[in-house]
């Protein structure tokens, strides 16, 4: 397995998959289960947890690309298992803990259980601000306090954090890439895009960064690569009409032409 993206939430599903098709990676998927709509296939879905190896014979047959929701502790830990079993290249981990507007979206222990089983295996890790105050304990307002915590946020093990700045005072947004071992962050500074049409864009983020990654380019050039693309996507999804309340982004603006890899 090449890469690795986990997007962390409870209930465990799957979703977000077509982010990729227009970047011309095929998606490997682990089965979840909405908590909403299945209620009475929670029992089968905690056997599948506490047994890691029912886990592994999905992954053993997927390629390429792992796209996972997860949250409650139990589930953490089969994936930390199956991570450190097949040892992915790289591991992107966006860590959908706390929504943008503030509220939590998992317990506290699995929280914890988020931290101790999977950040440590992380090549990056992409937490929004209300998330990186949640890790820190710090109010992040600024680019200095956003530096300040993606440098604490190291701390858990990850190799690298991006911490996304979407939600900063101002007309310009800032995200704070900083890699362990490196003095200096590097910074991602671009306008503000007016959209009611952003949902979705950070699992598409994480999930552009580790495609990006597994195609060859480093860190710095991936999440460059990666941020470009939502940008688009936002921009060419900003005057689409799509229901009700917050769409999605433009995914399919522009598709690239189909890479081999060797």
């Amino acid at each position: 397995m090449e890469t690795a993206v986990l997007t962390a939430v409870f209930p465990l599903v799957v979703e977000h998959v077509p982010h990729l098709a227009d970047l011309r990676i095929h998606v490997a998927l682990v089965v979840g289960i909405r908590r909403d709509l299945y209620r009475h296939a929670l029992r089968d879905l905690e056997a599948i947890a506490r047994e890691p190896r029912y886990l592994d014979g999905i992954v053993r047959h997927q390629a390429q690309l792992l796209e996972a929701e997860v949250g409650q502790d139990l589930r953490v830990e089969a994936i930390a298992s199956c991570l450190r079993t097949y040892r992915p290249r790289f591991v992107v981990f966006d860590p959908v803990m706390v929504s943008t507007s503030g509220h939590r979206l998992i317990e506290e222990d699995a929280i914890s259980a988020l931290t101790r089983e999977l950040m440590p295996l992380a090549s990056l890790i992409t937490p929004n601000l209300s998330e990186a105050e949640v890790l820190t304990e710090h109010c992040i307002s600024n680019v200095d306090t956003m530096k300040a915590a993606a440098s604490e946020l190291l701390k858990f093990g990850c190799g690298s954090v991006l911490l996304k700045g979407g939600h900063l005072e101002g007309d310009k947004m800032c995200d704070v890439l900083q890699t362990a071992g490196e003095d200096k962050p590097h910074l991602f500074i671009s306008d503000k895009i007016e959209s009611k049409n952003t949902h979705g864009t950070g699992c598409t983020l994480s999930s552009a960064i580790a495609t990006f990654l597994a195609l060859g380019y480093d860190m710095p050039q991936a999440v460059e690569h990666a941020k470009a693309y939502v940008t688009k996507g936002i921009h060419a999804g900003k005057d689409v009409h799509i229901g009700e309340g917050h769409g999605p982004l433009n995914h399919f603006y522009a598709p690239v032409p189909m890479k081999t890899m060797k």
